[in-house]
């Protein structure tokens, strides 16, 4: 499996009520079809994609340096 490994430089978006992947993606990306890079990008914090808590910090992929391995 590979797993998208953002590095610490990452932009982090500290979630609100509200928020979904799929709209920070719009707001982030202007298309919301994008929202699986942000999941993939926090899966040491988002277990499950459509349950995002207040509070959560979140990396966003393509405004930082992602590996994969």
């Amino acid at each position: 499996m590979e797993v998208a490994r953002p590095s610490p430089a990452c932009p982090v978006h500290r979630v609100v009520r509200g928020d979904t992947l799929w709209a920070l993606s719009a707001r982030t990306f202007g298309t919301p079809f994008r929202w699986p890079e942000i999941f993939a990008a926090n899966r040491g914090t988002v277990t499950n994609p459509d349950l995002i808590q207040p509070g959560e910090e979140l990396r966003i992929p393509d405004r930082c340096d992602v590996t994969r391995f």
